[in-house]
């Protein structure tokens, strides 16, 4: 993990970054395309195009298509799980093993829809297209159970004394237009020149809730009463506008290279935070300040907007001198990360995809791609980050219904391993309530860094889609 320490001050000038983990999901989960024949050869798509949603990633791949009306509909289902496990000591303080103490799942789903008009003017053609589709995933739920350090031997669980939940929902829906041209070119190299630009207005609502409940059975043995429930939310109204600019070219009848430009994207973040307990009993300053449950990243949202990266990405699509037809396609992305903080390294991100026809009407397709991300982990003496790589493995198919009728289907795993504080802090279940916990020899404390929680995380996505030219 690459740490570092900042004042507490510098949090409320931050700048978001996306995040694909309950941990950081102040700034939401980047959906990588939204073409499903793309999403199964890796989410390649910035030199080829043969369905109108590849202008998700390339707006100049449009004036691939064929001349004619065109409208293709997607829908994508995910399954996400996170499982977290601490490290578990024997009474020699030797490192036994890790201790997995809760796994949720979650399961979402989305659409997006496209039309796009291919026109002949000579000497070449004019592509229109219109898109929607969600760009950024806040949907998530983590849910835990505390129970104190009663004896088990008895075949019975340790009494529960709270149940915590965080709760997110939203979308950050992107509007598009795409207007390009593409030119015929007659030389020995070079037979044409697609060059288009893309505006989209992102807009979106996110609500976020955390909760921490006491259970029955802990206001039972409550001397006083004294004992409440924790409340936290943040409603969020998402707004900006996103540009983005691409080409395209062949080389000779074996070789299209693409390319693909996404400036820096200013999000105007409004929100209006909900905070409270049922009373004032408890003195909750020093939990509200435990960034374990991300206030610090939401209440930074309310002083300054939060900014999507720029990113230059190019890549290249060969097809080989086969009987069947088979595309090999390969690209690499350059996403600036350092313009949102000084913190962040500028990364790469990879991509492969082969597509091979097994008959004439079936494909065959797969992929590989590596993505990299910042977490970041606000803690009550300033912020951490670490530098994430996601891997995914894609497969997928497609069948001609009819002529002018396509279906196309794609499975998609993605998985990845950090470490991370945990989410609610042990403290605030045992200051002052030791009567909850009768094993009194135990030292019950916050655990830090010296050893933190192992998170593994997998994502599962099934998409199905249609696409129609007339």
């Amino acid at each position: 993990m690459k740490k570092y320490i900042l004042p507490l001050l510098f949090i409320l000038c931050l700048t978001g970054l996306t995040a694909f983990s309950i941990t950081d999901y102040t700034f939401g989960y980047k959906i990588p395309t939204s073409d499903v024949r793309s999403m199964s050869m890796g989410g390649t798509g910035v030199a080829f195009g043969e369905r109108p949603m590849d202008a998700f990633i390339n707006p100049a791949v449009l004036m691939n298509l064929e001349i004619g009306y065109w409208a293709q509909m997607s829908v994508n289902g995910s399954q996400f799980m996170d499982k977290r496990s601490f490290p578990y000591f024997d009474s020699f303080e030797g490192y036994v093993d890790e201790a997995t103490y809760v796994t949720n799942f979650n399961y979402n789903a989305d659409i997006f829809g496209t039309i796009a008009w291919i026109y002949d003017i000579a000497p070449g053609k004019l592509a229109i297209g219109a898109r929607y589709a969600p760009v950024y995933d806040f949907n998530g739920f983590y849910k835990e159970q505390i129970r104190n350090n009663n004896n088990s031997n008895n075949d019975g669980y340790p009494e529960r004394i709270t149940d915590n939940e965080i709760n997110n929902e939203g979308f950050l829906n992107g509007f598009s237009f795409d207007l390009g041209y593409a030119m015929d070119i007659d030389t020995a190299f070079l037979t044409n020149l697609g060059i288009a630009l893309e505006i989209t207005s992102l807009m979106g609502d996110v609500n976020q809730e955390t909760r921490i409940e006491w259970t029955d059975w802990a206001i039972v043995q409550s001397p006083a009463d004294t004992l409440q429930n924790f409340y936290y939310k943040n409603e969020r109204d998402l707004s900006g506008l996103q540009y983005k600019a691409g080409l395209t070219t062949e080389l000779g009848d074996r070789f299209t290279l693409g390319f693909t430009y996404t400036a820096k994207t200013a999000i105007d973040v409004t929100s209006n935070v909900d905070k409270y307990l049922q009373n004032t009993v408890i003195d909750t300053s020093g939990l509200y300040l435990q960034t374990n449950l991300n206030m610090d990243a939401s209440d930074s949202l309310l002083f300054a907007d939060y900014d999507l990266p720029s990113s230059m990405r190019f890549g290249f699509s060969y097809r080989p001198r086969n009987i069947m037809k088979t595309k090999i396609n390969g690209e690499a992305e350059y996403v600036l990360w350092s313009e949102l903080n000084d913190m962040y390294e500028d990364g790469w991100n990879y991509h492969l995809g082969v597509e091979h026809h097994v008959t004439n009407m079936i494909p065959i397709r797969f992929g590989f791609s590596s993505e990299t991300s910042y977490q970041t982990i606000f803690d009550d003496d300033g912020m951490y980050v670490q530098k994430l790589t996601m891997p995914s493995i894609t497969a997928g198919t497609g069948y001609a219904i009819m002529k002018n009728l396509n279906l196309d289907f794609a499975l998609t795993y993605s998985f990845r391993e950090y470490e991370a504080l945990d989410l609610f802090p042990d403290t605030f279940y045992y200051a002052g309530h030791t009567y909850l916990w009768p094993n009194t020899h135990i030292a019950i404390s916050d655990r830090d860094w010296s050893n933190p929680d192992k998170v593994k995380e997998a994502l599962v996505k099934a998409n199905l889609s249609f696409t129609f030219k007339y």
